[in-house]
């Protein structure tokens, strides 16, 4: 898996279901797993996003966290189909990213 698979320690591939939990779980949840992760040290982070929160989605998209720009980018083949899941996420993960992320 590419999750596991990669050599170097400043990026990280968010397991799909992890980032359905990250956009729908209390604040508490997503601290502990920015800490327990060290996304703070990450120079690049990729979440993966689909289209429904109850893991029958049908379309996916990528948010990659770029540390070296302090920013977020949201890249979906459909042109903004998953905005709304893409955007859930970002709300939750922003403050946990580092200071002053855009989108």
């Amino acid at each position: 898996m590419l999750f596991s698979s990669t050599k170097y320690d400043d990026i990280l591939l968010v397991k799909p279901s992890i980032s359905v939990c990250l956009a729908t779980c209390e604040d508490k949840f997503v601290e502990e797993f920015a800490q327990s992760c060290k996304l703070s040290s990450k120079r690049l982070v990729l979440f993966a996003i689909y289209d429904n929160d109850d893991y029958r989605g049908s379309h996916w998209s990528i948010i990659v966290y770029d540390r070296t720009n302090n920013s977020f980018l949201h890249y979906d083949s459909m042109e903004g189909v998953n905005n709304f899941h893409a955007m859930k996420l970002f709300d939750a993960i922003k403050e946990f990213m580092g200071p002053g992320g855009e989108v």
